[in-house]
């Protein structure tokens, strides 16, 4: 097989994660404190029916908002790269397929409980102002003191977000993984043996020099006759042996794993997209609730339910409240990291060379589907008139609605944005690892760059850790903060979220680093390695 790519070298991955960990803290910090955190949602949301997003016709807010879209694209599309490079890693140590497949199963179990935990903390600051007697409505529903245990209820199954989805599309990602291991496999031994039969080719030559040069040594210098000189080295011939080697053992650019997994994702993200704008109609921006799947019809059988969770995001069951991240477009973008991640592992150079490459490639097509992309490219947004209608509550600039693209479920624009800016991301951090760490930094501008380098590292090795801790941070605090405010006013302005977010990164990565450290010592099958 290939060798691995340095583990050094795969420190990018890590830090990605915890730069998505920054700023996914910021986007809970603002919806939690900032006073009109909810405004922008409660004039719409980035769902695929239903009123749109406007951000008030506000740069600012939608910017605070935009930001954290990379979170989301980033968080599957890593997660399929890791599960590539830890699939060949275990194979290789001599796991099975039944036991990596076991691992992803318990790790998406795990996902799924921690997504149970950790709507709780946006909803206690609630939970306090509806005891003091005041009646709420936020993104998450309407709460009165009439009904105080309404808001319990919503505690644990009131939404069902990101971490749903990505336990989830762990649990099914097996069915793409497997089959790009097996090209994979196939790749690397097959230039394994070509590399093995090419160098054995290319070195004969040498040796029967080597062997007729011997010969010769023992011929008498007096004695006449003929001598081969075929065979003889030169500087030459022995420049030329070099380079076809060298083109012998390189690695082509072209990765099977990848090469299977781009048609899995164009079907599978095409069959969503055509079920989703089937489904929308001709009245798509209003809010409707009359029949399957309309996003605010509760979903009243088990089809149904498996509907919501794997295509069309809205309300499930009573007293469940609604899925927002569907399995199957997630599950295409994940495929694309399982693809990428098997690339990483057998060429490291060339895939990180094609990830910039990629990401700017992205960047341009996402234009280019919201000028000509349609409904299928652009469920939401500028190009289905959405801000520019009449009846819209807010009219949008068309500068501001071209940039403003449909989440739930991400649709091809969404798509293209985000991952384009994460995959450029991704790529800048693999080419600054030849910069860091720095060497006895001294200016004030290189230790702050080692100290974000290091921050950004510290969260991204422990990334689940991170999460459920920073909710449960941001959680009690609010609503210690709503118990002793009169009229529970602490909501605060978008500049004071920021000095509160910054608190919040400088609290938790001590807490991070420790977990970190005891992480490491664990035995690789410990339950501790999974969070």
């Amino acid at each position: 097989a290939a060798p691995a790519a340095p583990a050094a070298r795969l420190q990018a991955l890590d830090l990605m994660r915890g730069l998505i960990m920054v700023v996914m803290a910021w986007d809970h910090t603002k919806d939690i404190f900032a006073d009109k955190a909810w405004m922008p949602k409660h004039r719409g949301a980035e769902m695929w029916e239903g009123p749109f997003s406007s951000y008030d016709d506000d740069w600012w807010w939608f910017f605070a908002r935009a930001v954290s879209n990379v979170c989301a694209p980033g968080f599957f599309v890593t997660m399929g790269m890791s599960m590539a490079l830890l699939t060949v890693t275990r194979l290789g140590q001599g796991w099975t397929r039944a036991n990596v497949a076991h691992h992803f199963f318990v790790r998406g179990a795990i996902l799924l409980a921690v997504g149970r935990l950790v709507d709780p903390p946006f909803l206690l600051a609630p939970f306090v102002q509806v005891l003091k007697g005041m009646t709420i409505d936020n993104f998450h529903g309407t709460y009165s003191p009439d009904h105080p245990l309404a808001i319990v209820r919503d505690f644990f199954v009131g939404i069902f977000e990101v971490m749903t989805g990505l336990g989830l599309v762990m649990m099914t990602a097996t069915v793409v993984l497997f089959p790009a291991y097996e090209l994979y496999l196939w790749q690397t031994e097959s230039e394994d043996r070509d590399h093995a039969a090419a160098q054995a080719s290319l070195e004969a030559p040498l040796l029967e020099a080597q062997t007729d040069a011997s010969s010769d040594a023992h011929v008498p210098l007096d004695l006449p006759g003929p001598r081969s000189t075929s065979s003889r080295s030169s500087p030459i011939k022995d420049a030329l042996r070099r380079a076809s080697l060298r083109m012998a053992s390189s690695k082509s650019n072209i990765s099977l794993p990848e090469l299977f997994v781009y048609p899995v994702f164009i079907a599978v993200y095409a069959w969503s997209n055509i079920a989703i704008v089937q489904a929308q109609g001709d009245d798509f921006y209003l809010n409707r609730n009359a029949t399957f799947p309309d996003a605010g019809y509760r979903a009243s059988n088990a089809w149904q339910v498996l509907g919501r969770f794997f295509v069309y995001p809205g309300s499930l069951p009573s007293p469940l409240g609604s899925n927002s991240y569907p399995v199957i477009p997630w599950l295409a973008m994940t495929s694309l990291g399982i693809g990428l991640g098997f690339s990483l592992k057998r060429n490291a150079d060339g895939t990180i060379r094609r990830l910039g490459r990629m990401g700017v490639l992205f960047l341009a097509c996402f234009v280019l589907v919201r000028l000509f992309g349609g409904p299928v490219g652009n469920y939401r947004g500028l190009p289905r008139g959405d801000g520019q209608r009449d009846t819209d509550e807010v009219r949008v600039n068309k500068l501001l609605a071209f940039f403003i693209t449909c989440k739930y479920p991400p649709s091809l624009a969404f798509f293209l944005l985000y991952v384009g800016i994460d995959l450029v991301v991704i790529y800048a951090f693999f080419r600054s690892q030849a910069v860091f760490p720095i060497a006895n930094p001294r200016s004030w501008p290189s230790r702050t760059a080692q100290f974000l380098w290091d921050t950004c590292l510290i969260f991204g090795q422990v990334p689940l850790f991170f999460y459920v801790l920073h909710f449960w941070t941001l959680g009690p605090v609010s609503a210690i903060v709503a118990a002793v405010t009169p009229d529970s006013q602490y909501k605060v302005s978008l500049p004071a979220c920021v000095l509160i977010w910054l608190t919040l990164l400088s609290m938790l990565r001590p807490a991070c680093q420790r977990y970190g450290d005891f992480k490491r010592s664990t035995p690789k099958d410990s339950l501790w390695r999974y969070i």
